[in-house]
């Protein structure tokens, strides 16, 4: 360019037709260059629009989603809409009820074809030391005629504790020299197991309580423990002391002025229920538009 110009000057005036042409050629290239710019710089704000819009949708669904979770933790029956427009945009909710489940070995069984008739809870208490007493309790829920036979329980011990070979049952019946057996889970926690055979299992019949203590010993924080039993698995299947219900939640922001939805969320929650505490848990939450 430097090139040109110099020539363009030491041309002189005999040659100002040809440099008159090169500069009006060169103002067109730069008149296509700049139309080239400003256009990227226009679809550029546009995306950089477009994307904030969608994120302030993702907002406005995330609070649609946390309005349903509220109401569901103080069973109230969940809200299909909130009452106010998040970032200017109304939100739209849906609740389906998958199912229900029961904590045991860490897994979600499904208690639902099974009459509640026992209720179960663990405790755990210090006893001196790094040692602790845990102590479930198996108690018959509802009246129920006949008897109902424990064939096991069992529970998940908090992380670094360790069970410390000793247990005891209120009926003064054997605990067997083979148990419990243990296994861990992926967090590395215990998992106990007690088990009985038709000869020596417990056994409860209306209003009574069967209840199974031993000790464990360890550091650390005594939580992330439950307690789960099987009775007569085929009348009566497995209880835990965490339960629940399982939930779909869909929530969509919706711009009001062209009715276009801008973000849709899609979680699944379950329900905990650990004796007289409850809580709601997210187990997916899944951004769909």
């Amino acid at each position: 360019m430097k090139r040109l110009l110099k020539r363009l000057h030491n041309n002189g005036s005999n040659e100002k037709g040809q440099a008159l042409a090169i500069v009006l050629a060169l103002l067109a290239i730069g008149g296509l260059t700049i139309a080239t710019n400003l256009n990227y710089a226009v679809t550029s704000l546009k995306g950089s629009g477009t994307v904030e819009q969608n994120m302030k949708g993702v907002y406005a669904a995330g609070a649609g989603v946390e309005s349903v979770l509220w109401s569901l933790g103080k069973d109230v029956t969940p809200p299909t809409t909130l009452t106010q427009n998040i970032n200017q945009m109304a939100v739209r909710m849906t609740t389906v009820v998958t199912g229900n489940y029961t904590l045991y070995m860490g897994g979600l069984e499904d208690p639902t074809d099974k009459p509640g008739v026992l209720t179960i809870s663990g405790n755990i208490s210090p006893v001196g030391g790094d040692r602790y007493r845990y102590i479930i309790t198996l108690t018959m829920a509802q009246l129920q005629a006949g008897t109902i036979h424990v064939e096991e329980v069992g529970a998940r011990l908090p992380v670094g504790y360790t069970y410390d070979d000793s247990a005891t049952r209120s009926d003064g019946g054997t605990i067997g020299a083979t148990n419990p057996a243990q296994t861990q889970d992926n967090a590395q926690a215990w998992m106990l197991q007690f088990f009985w055979t038709a000869a020596n299992r417990p056994t409860l019949t209306e209003g009574e309580t069967f209840i199974l203590t031993f000790y464990i010993t360890g550091t650390g924080d005594v939580e992330g423990e439950y307690a789960w039993a099987v009775a007569d698995p085929e009348a009566y299947g497995i209880y835990g002391e965490v339960s629940g219900g399982r939930y779909q939640i869909t929530s969509t922001a919706v711009r009001p002025t062209d009715n276009r939805t801008i973000s849709k969320i899609v979680a699944d929650a379950m329900k905990i229920d650990q004796g007289t505490n409850r809580t709601m848990s997210i187990l997916s939450w899944q951004i769909m538009k």
